[in-house]
C-alpha cells in the first residue's frame, strides 16, 4: 500500500470538506440565531446547501458550470434546480395535502432526471431514465416520511453519513476521483445543516429532492464511466438506498419503528453495505 499522500488529505480539506460543510453551517446557523420562523430556515438551509456545493464545485473544477450537456456535466445545475424547485413548492404549498405537494415534487423530477440522463440512453434504453425517475420519487418520499414520522432533525446527518458516505466507498472503489469529490462534497454540505439541524432541533423537510436526483445521476454515469470490476449492483443499490424507508408508508411497521428509532438507522445502513460490501470484494 502506498504511503499517504497529506498534501491530497490537505487539498481536500481547504477546498473540499471546509467550504461544503463550513458554508452550510454558517449560513443555517446565523438565520437559525435570528429567525424562529420555519419558512426562513427552510430557505436558509436551501440557499445554504446549493451554496456550499457551488462554491465547493467551482474551487476543485469537478463538473464545469458553463457546459449544459446530459450526463455528468450536468449534474450541479440539474441538482441545483431540483433543490430550488422542492423548496418553492414547499413554500407554496404548505398547508396543502401531503399527498398534492408530493405529486407536485414528483412530476418536477422529471426534469433534472432527463438532464442527467445521456441523450442516447433517453433514445435507445429509455427504462433506465424511468428507474432513474423511480428511484428519485422513492427516495425523496422515503426522506420526508422520515423526516414526518420520527425524530426528523436527525435525518441530515443520517443521510450526510449513510447515505453520502456509502456513495463516497464505492467511488474511491471504482477508481473515480472526481466523482468520489463530489459526494464527499454532497455529504460535507449535508453534515453542516444536519448540525444546525440538530442542535436547533428543527426539521428539514424540503431538502432531500437535489440529492435524490443527484446521488442517482452519480451513480450512474459512474456506472458509465468506470473501467473497474465494480459490479452493476453496487452501483444500483447506492442509487436506490433510501427507498429502502418507503416502507414506512405502512402504519404499524411506521409506528413500531417510531417507538424503536434507533433501529431504523441500522436498516437504512443495509443497502450502502451490501453495495460496499459488493464493490471490495470486486476490487480485492
Amino acid at each position: 500500500m502506498p504511503p499517504l499522500d497529506w498534501s491530497i488529505v490537505k487539498s481536500a480539506f481547504l477546498f473540499l470538506i471546509l467550504p461544503g460543510f463550513g458554508i452550510a453551517v454558517s449560513l443555517l446557523a446565523i438565520t437559525a440565531a435570528v429567525t424562529r420562523s420555519e419558512n426562513h430556515r427552510a430557505v436558509a438551509a436551501t440557499i445554504a446547501f446549493v451554496a456550499a456545493f457551488l462554491v465547493g464545485n467551482g474551487l476543485n473544477g469537478l463538473v464545469p458550470f458553463a457546459e449544459f450537456e446530459s450526463g455528468w456535466r450536468s449534474l450541479v445545475w440539474a441538482m441545483t434546480f431540483a433543490a430550488l424547485a422542492e423548496l418553492l413548492i414547499g413554500i407554496f404549498f404548505r398547508g396543502a395535502a401531503s399527498l398534492r405537494s408530493t405529486l407536485i415534487v414528483s412530476v418536477m423530477l422529471i426534469i433534472p432526471i432527463v438532464w442527467v440522463t445521456p441523450w442516447g440512453l433517453i433514445g435507445t434504453k429509455p427504462w433506465i431514465p424511468a428507474l432513474m425517475f423511480l428511484a428519485a420519487i422513492l427516495n425523496q418520499i422515503s426522506l420526508r416520511r422520515l423526516v414526518d414520522r420520527l425524530d426528523g432533525h436527525f435525518v441530515p446527518l443520517i443521510v450526510a453519513i449513510v447515505w453520502g458516505g456509502s456513495a463516497t466507498a464505492v467511488m474511491v472503489l471504482s477508481h473515480s476521483a472526481r466523482f468520489a469529490d463530489l459526494s464527499i462534497l454532497l455529504s460535507c454540505s449535508l453534515a453542516g445543516l444536519g448540525v444546525v439541524a440538530a442542535l436547533v432541533q428543527q426539521k428539514l423537510r424540503w431538502i432531500f429532492a437535489g440529492p435524490a436526483v443527484f446521488i442517482p445521476g452519480l451513480m450512474l454515469s459512474a456506472a458509465l464511466n468506470t473501467y473497474s470490476d465494480i459490479p452493476l449492483a453496487s452501483f444500483i443499490l447506492v442509487a436506490i438506498s433510501p427507498a429502502i424507508l418507503v416502507f414506512l408508508r405502512w402504519k404499524k411497521l411506521a409506528d413500531w419503528f417510531e417507538t424503536h428509532p434507533k433501529s431504523l438507522v441500522f436498516v437504512s445502513l443495509i443497502p450502502g453495505f451490501i453495495a460496499v460490501g459488493l464493490a471490495a470484494r470486486a476490487e480485492m
